[in-house]
């Protein structure tokens, strides 16, 4: 017996072949517009930065201004003998006590840990006050004005 062959198929399969056949030229042609647009966007930002670029060399520069001191640098310490000073500090007295001695500075009475003028109050003996402040310890004694670099010396 011989097989019939039916010819039905061969027209469905036409028809997918057609099908996918114009899919990809769609798509092929989808992806030569792509590349075309990013090609002639990329050459038309070339043309306008080298035109901004040449319109710079054609401005005339500013006028110069004097640039005025803005006045001291906060990040860098202030030195020497005028910074960092307990100024206008005067010890009239000491009241000293084993337990809790006292100190007037400035007509006020502190004890160790008080802060006068930005100063902290570090230590009281018989004699002088030591001070702490932003730039550094200081011995203030009875009727000084102004106080004297004062460096903690460490004991072993």
């Amino acid at each position: 017996m011989k097989q019939i062959k039916h010819n039905s198929q061969k027209p469905a399969l036409r028809r997918v072949y057609r099908g996918a056949k114009a899919r990809g030229k769609k798509f092929l042609f989808w992806i030569l517009n792509s590349v075309f647009c990013i090609l002639a966007s990329a050459s038309f930002a070339q043309d306008t930065i080298k035109e901004s670029l040449s319109e710079l060399n054609r401005m005339l520069p500013a006028k110069k201004s004097v640039i005025m001191p803005w006045g001291r640098d906060p990040f860098i310490p202030l030195l020497g003998d005028r910074f960092g000073t307990p100024a206008n500090l005067r010890l009239t007295a000491i009241i000293y006590n084993d337990k809790k001695s006292s100190a007037i500075i400035n007509n006020k009475i502190l004890y160790v840990g008080d802060s006068v003028e930005g100063q902290k109050v570090i230590d009281i003996t018989k004699q002088y006050v030591i001070l702490r402040g932003m730039g550094g310890s200081y011995k203030l004694e009875i009727d000084s004005i102004m106080g004297r670099s004062y460096d903690f010396k460490k004991l072993h």
